[in-house]
């Protein structure tokens, strides 16, 4: 496939190329057939195909996981399966809402995961507060929701009420340019030009924002408030993660601590919440100085993590190991001990081969030893 494309790229050179429907099939299938590999911590290094693999289908609810060993993929049981079942893995992120791994596998791979289900409805109405942040109020969600949505996108205690916020691009339509513009007398195309930015789209839903015996009064000022308040915490949540990849972790703890002071008690478990505490977690880690900010951060997003991961699972084993970490850097031994214990149980499975798993042994081992011999002294 490289070949191909570099041979397009030259012209076609001095060989027989296939036809350009023919390369844009084979783009497709490599899109929605190859596996990102990924060292042991997660982190993306590559891509690969792998036809057997691709064989899995998708399940939000999968009982097996992959790994890899250099260019080798494993694919590991991570519940019992039955005789006879079916293995599925996760083509997306499970840390997120329905609606959104919904999204993902729909202009990633191409299916609806609520195929046949009744589908989002349009909403009871539609406000733009300004060029860069949209609102879109339903009565009630009629999209597909999982038992832990509701507390992911809750915002106080108010019943079946909630709200979340997606960054979406959008096209920005340039009008043709005036025939005796300058511009078009510099010699520049008079075609229109096409801009793509960013849009921060906001869903609220529920009694909270409609009053009124038949519900037909729209809270408005409420209702643009908890807009204006997530879409401020999306823009704060895509500074800091540009921050922290700019080697800037300091400004992007500041940046996720005051966003996620923001957060009330109703909306403590949602999942933009989440996402703040991740990105402050990565950059406290970073500044190498402020541990106690990132054992906070970690702490709270263990909540989040054995909510909405299966009960093993790399991404939640990784994060025990984090935790046990930072906890022993930070003399709290009895903490090291107990998360490092939890830890090597979920990376026994998934992480059998890792140098992670014999380092969480070792911490385990360390901080039982030294709380041994605290309880003698």
């Amino acid at each position: 496939m490289a070949v191909v494309t570099r041979e397009y790229m030259k012209g076609g050179g001095s060989i027989n190329i296939p036809d350009a429907k023919d390369v844009a099939y084979l783009l497709a299938r490599f899109a929605c057939n190859n596996h990102t590999i990924c060292d042991d911590e997660l982190r993306p290094i590559g891509v690969g195909i792998y036809p057997q693999g691709a064989m899995l289908n998708h399940s939000c609810t999968p009982n097996t996981m992959q790994s890899f060993h250099g260019s080798r993929i494993v694919f590991r049981a991570v519940q019992h399966i039955p005789a006879g079942a079916e293995a599925t893995i996760a083509y997306v992120e499970l840390a997120a809402t329905r609606a959104e791994r919904s999204a993902a596998l729909r202009a990633n791979y191409f299916f609806d995961i609520d195929a046949g289900k009744e589908h989002l409805s349009s909403p009871s109405k539609e406000i733009t507060l300004h060029d860069s942040l949209r609102m879109e109020l339903y009565r009630a969600p009629s999209w597909g929701m999982d038992p832990h949505d509701p507390m992911l996108t809750s915002l106080s205690s108010s019943a079946g009420s909630g709200a979340n916020a997606s960054r979406v691009r959008i096209e920005r339509h340039a009008s043709f340019l005036e025939p005796d513009s300058e511009e078009a007398e510099a010699g520049l195309s008079q075609s229109p030009s096409n801009a793509q930015e960013w849009v921060v789209n906001v869903q609220c839903w529920g009694p909270a924002f409609w009053q009124g015996d038949g519900n037909d009064s729209l809270e408005a000022f409420k209702a643009e408030t908890v807009a204006g308040m997530l879409a401020d915490a999306v823009h704060s949540h895509t500074r800091a993660t540009d921050l922290v990849s700019q080697s800037r972790a300091a400004e992007a703890c500041s940046i996720a601590k005051r966003a996620l002071q923001s957060f009330g008690e109703g909306m403590q478990t949602h999942i933009w919440r989440m996402r703040l505490l991740e990105v402050q977690l990565r950059a406290a880690i970073e500044c190498g100085n402020q541990w106690e900010a990132a054992l906070e951060a970690a702490q709270a997003l263990l909540q989040f993590y054995r909510w909405l991961y299966p009960k093993v699972w790399p991404n939640l084993g990784l994060h025990l190991a984090t935790l046990a970490k930072i906890a022993a850097l930070l003399e709290q031994d009895e903490e090291a001990a107990k998360q490092a214990e939890a830890a090597a149980s979920t990376l026994r499975i998934t992480h059998p081969e890792s140098p992670i798993l014999q380092e969480m042994l070792r911490l385990w081992h360390d901080t039982k030893a030294l709380l041994s011999a605290n309880a003698d002294d």
